[in-house]
């Protein structure tokens, strides 16, 4: 048997397909652009048909990031099995992973010995505190990690969201007594969620409609909106967003205004709330991992604005800002965190090129325009 590992990530959005082979990244498939339907989600995937034709026979098998509902690991396995796809085993990943991914993904792309590494997206993975009857449910939305060759990936800080229900409800000192010292358990959204939100509002209604509403805060100005974060903090103003992607418009009807002018003031506010997340947590990931490395990973970074910002503030440190930062990069970062953890010694493989799909000479392409011209 070959030495190829095979990571499948499922995710709502961005599903993928990495491989490595003896731990070097040879092959990156993302779903939709096998599908050509943008942020397709539909199953079973196409590209696994792509899997078989370039690879019929290999090691291991990874599928990450099932999502809340663990049944889809088994559909998947059938649908591998009826393509005869050869495998020595597969791997199904905890759902809780999906910070981890992210940040692996983003740290044995870098290049860096070691790093710290700031991980912002919507939310993802599970976390669980229990106390006898009571059990409360959230999700990650920001998350530090400290990230070597040596020692791993380990973890140093997460935010995790909740939605307070009647049967879904901790005071806070049992929430003090029971989560972990490095957890901050919040009930209002995170920067990731309020972004969102705010595309929502304004008719963008897919994750990654985010590219929009940053566009669009560029035409923005200084205004008298409510502001989206409460006070000095980073956190939500509670009295303008809900924790249902939704605003408050009746406490404050200017939100529900939707001429041109609210709407890039609308963008521009939530990217200048952004903005002061970035850098607030910037400053907190090198406290905390005391390096002058720093890895960001997560959705949220492919906010150019903000990554444009954070190495304007931060001059003297170096960064890198994983070009693949958002949910299609979990499995590369499940099959870079299982080869590493399963292997000595450890071959380095820095992300080096984006381009690892099929190539063509100028003649070919040339053949094609004049097809279709």
């Amino acid at each position: 048997m070959n030495k190829l590992i095979v990571s499948i990530a499922l995710p709502y959005h961005d599903r993928s397909i990495s491989v490595l082979n003896d731990g070097i990244l040879v092959d990156f498939i993302i779903e939709d652009r096998i599908s050509r339907n943008k942020y397709d989600n539909k199953f079973p995937l196409l590209s696994l048909q792509t899997l078989k034709d370039k690879y019929p026979e290999v090691n291991t098998i990874l599928i990450s990031q099932v999502g809340d509902d663990f049944n889809q690991a088994d559909p998947l396995i059938e649908a591998i099995k009826k393509l005869n796809i050869k495998y020595n085993k597969i791997i199904t990943l905890p759902v809780n992973e999906h910070h981890s991914l992210h940040a692996s993904a983003g740290f044995y792309s870098s290049g860096f010995e070691e790093a710290g590494i700031l991980v912002i997206d919507g939310h993802g993975g599970l976390d669980k505190i229990k106390h006898e009857d009571r059990e409360l449910i959230g999700t990650t939305t920001t998350s530090i990690w400290k990230g070597s060759y040596a020692e791993g990936i380990e973890k140093k800080y997460k935010k995790i969201w909740y939605l307070p229900s009647e049967n879904n409800s901790f005071p806070d000192y049992l929430l003090d007594k029971y989560k972990q010292e490095e957890d901050e358990w919040s009930p209002t959204p995170d920067i990731g969620v309020m972004y969102t939100t705010i595309g929502m509002h304004l008719g963008f209604p897919f994750v990654g409609d985010a590219g929009k509403v940053m566009g669009l805060s560029s035409y923005g100005k200084e205004n008298n909106l409510p502001p989206f974060l409460f006070e000095d903090t980073i956190e939500c103003n509670p009295s303008v967003m809900k924790n249902n992607y939704s605003l408050y418009t009746k406490l404050h009807p200017i939100l529900g205004v939707y001429s041109d002018e609210n709407r890039k003031n609308l963008a521009y506010n939530v990217q200048k709330s952004l903005e002061k997340v970035f850098l607030t947590r910037v400053e907190q990931t090198l406290n905390l991992c005391n390096s002058n490395n720093l890895v960001l990973s997560g959705g949220c970074f492919l906010n150019v604005i903000g990554n444009y910002l954070i190495k304007k503030n931060f001059p003297n440190i170096n960064i890198f800002a994983d070009p693949l930062a958002n949910d299609g990069n979990l499995s590369l970062g499940a099959a870079k965190s299982y080869y590493y953890f399963n292997n000595e010694p450890k071959v380095r493989d820095p992300l080096s090129t984006l381009f690892l799909g099929p190539s063509y000479t100028k003649e070919e392409i040339l053949n094609s325009i004049k097809k279709y011209a």
